[in-house]
C-alpha cells in the first residue's frame, strides 16, 4: 500500500508538473497572438504608408510632367524665334552688302 501511495505522488508530481507546463506554453501562446496582432497592425500601417507615397510619387510625376511639357514648349517657342531672327540677321547682310556695293559705287562714280 505504501509503494501504490508514492506512485500516485509520483504520478500525482508528474502530472502538476506537466500542468505547470502548459500554463507556461498557454502564456506563450497568448504572448505569440499579442504579437501577431501587433505586427498585423503595423503591416497594415506600412501598406497604408505605401499607398500614401505611390499617390505622392503619382502627384509629384504630374506636375513634374506638366512642368517639363511647359519648359519644352518654351524650348521650341525659343528655337523658332531664333530661327526667325537668324533669317532676319541674314537678310540685312544682304541688304547691307547691297547698299555698301551701292555706296562704293556713288563714291567712286564722282
Amino acid at each position: 500500500m505504501q509503494q501504490q501511495d508514492e506512485i500516485m505522488q509520483q504520478i500525482l508530481g508528474e502530472l502538476k508538473n506537466i500542468n505547470s507546463r502548459l500554463d507556461n506554453i498557454e502564456q506563450e501562446v497568448q504572448e505569440l497572438k499579442q504579437e501577431i496582432q501587433e505586427l498585423k497592425q503595423e503591416v497594415h500601417e506600412v501598406k497604408q504608408e505605401v499607398q500614401e507615397v505611390k499617390h505622392r510619387i503619382i502627384v509629384i510625376e504630374n506636375e513634374h510632367g506638366e512642368k517639363l511639357g511647359a519648359a519644352l514648349d518654351g524650348y521650341v517657342q525659343l528655337y523658332d524665334f531664333n530661327k526667325e531672327i537668324r533669317a532676319d540677321i541674314k537678310q540685312i547682310r544682304a541688304y547691307q552688302e547691297g547698299h555698301s556695293l551701292r555706296l562704293y559705287k556713288l563714291e567712286h562714280e564722282a
